[in-house]
């Protein structure tokens, strides 16, 4: 049996939220391990508990973290900026990605729109108000869709 999908905002009971941060820190710690082992890579993890005086260190040895540390530090500092991703970065990310599907939602709506007002009044004499500010849009997306089936129809002739 799979697991669902759980909604990732932060829980709203509070003992659930210790219970979850302790299960999931623990989870974490032990990818960390298996990740500095298996790949053979320097890894180091700082938890500060949010609910109690409690941080949790990998590699548990002061030494380890410093040795991470240290060499994150001589790298250059354009190379230490290169992965970094903060919440600011990430947040305009997302809004970026998410007005771009919003534009070609709204494309899309209007095309349909259009492509409805066609089909409504196709067997009208004048379908088109003469001061319809969607006139020039109606024409693009008729001419197109009129090279689209020319098209079709071309490449039928070909297979016949």
């Amino acid at each position: 049996m799979t697991r669902g999908k759980i909604l990732l905002q932060p829980l709203e009971d509070i003992s659930a939220r210790k219970v979850s941060f302790k299960k999931r820190s623990q989870g974490l710690l032990k990818k960390i391990e298996e990740l500095s082992i298996l790949c053979n890579v320097d890894v180091c993890a700082i938890m500060i508990s949010p609910f109690d005086d409690d941080q949790t260190f990998w590699p548990s040895s002061h030494l380890g973290i410093q040795k991470v540390m240290e060499r994150f530090r001589d790298l250059p500092e354009s190379e230490q900026e290169k992965n970094m991703f903060d919440t600011i970065k990430y947040n305009r990310e997302i809004l970026h990605k998410l007005k771009e599907q919003c534009r070609r939602q709204e494309l899309r709506n209007k095309e349909k729109d259009i492509y409805h007002q066609i089909n409504k009044h196709l067997n009208e004499e004048s379908f088109i108000e003469e001061n319809s500010p969607d006139i020039d849009e109606i024409i693009f997306i008729a001419q197109r869709k009129l090279k689209e089936l020319e098209m079709k129809r071309n490449s039928l002739k070909d297979v016949i």
